[in-house]
């Protein structure tokens, strides 16, 4: 990295590893004082700083560290992002380092190697050279201003990605040395895994052996990808699902507009009044949910709550929540808040708020016809970055998918929904939520308000609307079905009720399995799901660390505050109404830096406005 000689001479370095839980502790990217190139670390908030990022631990004791990261406005976007990569690479430089060792743990189980294969990382590689090349073309070779502020956002996060890494390996001490590709592959983990089951050893293996066969190895494993699904993954759903594509299920989100006015009992929170933040309640009962009206058309939302559940391995339930404010040309959301793990520069979860007064969720769709991926190329943009400038960028639910879609990669394939508070608010009748429906090859966007308007409620379940994005990645082979999925039935069912953060909340980590008849006794089958837990009333189904890992929800009020989005967060699998997970009884996986027991309640998380009083 050529800017990693800047950095270890400083000798003000100031590292969080060793502060307090609670304690935050503040560093700033100064610019040399002889040569004024950006950046050296210094310890606490500096006057006149290029960025300041402050940092607090609290896996142990909240399930959550946090770490907020803001950037002058006078900076260029190289030098925005490259600073507050520098910043966030230091300060979490250990818990970097322990997600490393567990996502090579999971991804690379049975090699020698902590990194993806030759093809893998030839693609990773050559997309990786392109984004360099066309980030950096001056704008007076752009064909417009649009053009120039995309790509100048694309350069503060292709910085950003560097300035992690140098962070890292300024704060590393002996023996947690990490390669540019062990630290790039934590940002870039969505698309990797899309990338990890187009190339998969056996083909790579077979690439290298092509005798005579010209062009990049990349290009040579795509030409052996093979089609159709496998045979276990055949019409296959609901309790019969194989635990391998189970875990390609990840993540359940839902969206409400609530036709008239909170009920008065309920808090700037969305809690009872008089309750502690914390405080929760027995939950769903799995039967009819609330009461409640299911729609309204054509006028204003009294609320707008967007809810959000990770499903993953447990693996990787090292959390940090991100806050960062990037003063970028064109951003029209300068402060994004997002929850992530260490290394990630997006949330891959994903749950965004936006000081633009959008919110962003998806869950992720699985690739199964690997025929498709014959369409990957490295001329493309990432999804990790294509969110990242989207977020910015866009000042409405349409502008975000259009943005997004620039460039498109196929990689890190979701069922995305981006929803506009302001337009909600207002009654517009189109463009409150688009959706964006992606695969290798295709991108396919729309207005997702008429359903929004009629039903009161989107979610999202892991399985493709569009029909052509459906037939496509093979999922009209597989069974599945975006009405009769389980979590889909449980948010018609109980959806309509929502009314409030607290409700969502509830909603959020809901899962009554051994009850509710939708679940039908099996432990994955709820909106949080715990495949962790044995099944009940003779259901088919062999427990594996795999569940809902978290639960994000955001209000009007929350969006809105003045000092940027306050978020509502628990980091945990649900244990509402289940045993809290405690990894005594998994001790085969991987936990490093994470905390045996995870008994965690919400969190309410927001910006600290007065660091950015002191950058320009």
């Amino acid at each position: 990295m050529q800017r990693l000689a800047a950095v270890l001479w400083c000798a003000t370095l100031a590292l969080a590893t060793g502060a307090a839980p609670g304690e935050v502790v503040w560093t700033s990217a100064v610019r040399d004082a002889r040569s004024g190139n950006c950046c050296t670390i210094a310890a606490g908030k500096v006057p006149g700083a290029v960025a300041v990022a402050g940092y607090t631990k609290g896996v142990e004791t909240t399930g959550w560290d946090v770490i907020q990261v803001e950037t002058a406005a006078s900076a260029s976007p190289a030098d925005a992002g490259y600073a507050a990569g520098l910043l966030e690479g230091s300060s979490t430089q250990a818990r970097i380092y322990a997600a490393s060792q567990n996502f090579a743990a999971t991804f690379f189980k049975g090699t020698n190697r902590s990194v993806a294969n030759d093809c893998v990382l030839s693609f990773v590689d050559a997309q990786w050279a392109w984004l360099q090349e066309q980030a950096r073309v001056p704008c007076s070779q752009r064909a417009n201003a649009t053009e120039c502020r995309y790509w100048d956002n694309v350069l503060a996060s292709v910085e950003q990605a560097r300035g992690v890494y140098d962070g890292y390996v300024a704060a590393a001490p002996a023996g947690q040395h990490l390669s540019w590709q062990e630290v790039y592959q934590l940002a870039n983990g969505g698309d990797l895994e899309d990338l990890l089951r187009a190339f998969p050893d056996s083909e790579c293996h077979q690439a290298r052996q092509l005798a005579g066969e010209r062009g990049p190895l990349w290009k040579r494993a795509l030409a052996l990808a093979r089609g159709a699904s496998p045979p276990e993954w055949r019409a296959l759903r609901g309790p019969d699902m194989p635990e391998s594509v189970r875990r390609g299920m990840s993540c359940s989100g839902f969206v409400r507009l609530v036709p008239e006015a909170p009920r008065a009992e309920r808090g700037l929170l969305g809690a009872p009044r008089g309750s502690a933040v914390h405080a929760g309640s027995a939950g769903f009962a799995g039967s009819a949910g609330f009461a409640g009206s299911a729609g309204f058309a054509g006028s204003a939302a009294a609320e707008v709550l967007t809810g959000h559940t990770t499903f993953n391995d447990y693996q990787f339930m090292l959390r940090v929540f991100k806050v960062y404010t990037m003063r970028l040309p064109g951003a029209r959301a300068e402060t994004t808040s997002f929850s992530a793990r260490p290394g990630d520069l997006h949330s891959k979860d994903d749950w965004y708020a936006l000081t633009s007064n959008l919110t962003v969720i998806e869950t992720s769709l699985t690739v199964f016809d690997r025929a498709i991926y014959k369409a990957l190329r490295p001329g493309t943009v990432p999804c990790w970055i294509r969110v990242s400038v989207a977020n910015r960028l866009a000042g409405t639910a349409e502008e975000w998918a259009g943005v997004f879609a620039a460039h498109a990669s196929g990689t890190h394939n979701n069922d995305w929904i981006a929803t506009d508070y302001n337009a909600a608010l207002r009654g517009d009748a189109a463009s409150v939520s688009w959706r964006v429906n992606e695969m290798p090859g295709l991108l396919v966007s729309w207005d997702a308000t008429p359903a929004l308007r009629a039903d009161g409620i989107l979610y999202s379940v892991n399985i493709p609307n569009d029909t052509r994005i459906f037939r496509l990645s093979g999922y009209n082979r597989t069974g599945f079905n975006f009405t009769e999925d389980p979590r889909a039935r449980i948010f018609r069912r109980d959806g309509p009720g929502v009314r409030s953060q607290w409700d969502l909340r509830q909603l959020m980590i809901s899962n009554n399995y051994k009850t509710d008849p939708i679940s039908a006794g099996h432990p994955c089958n709820a909106i949080s799901a715990r495949c962790d837990l044995p099944p009940s009333g003779g259901a088919k189904h062999s427990p594996y660390a795999f569940g809902g890992i978290d639960a994000k929800v955001i209000g009007v009020a929350n969006l809105t505050a003045p000092g940027g989005p306050v978020a509502t967060v628990q980091s945990s699998p649900t244990h509402e109404t289940q045993p809290v997970f405690d990894f005594a009884q998994w001790d085969n996986v991987p936990q490093a830096g994470m905390p045996q027991r995870w008994p965690f309640a919400f969190q309410v998380i927001s910006p600290d406005r007065e660091a950015g009083r002191l950058l320009d």
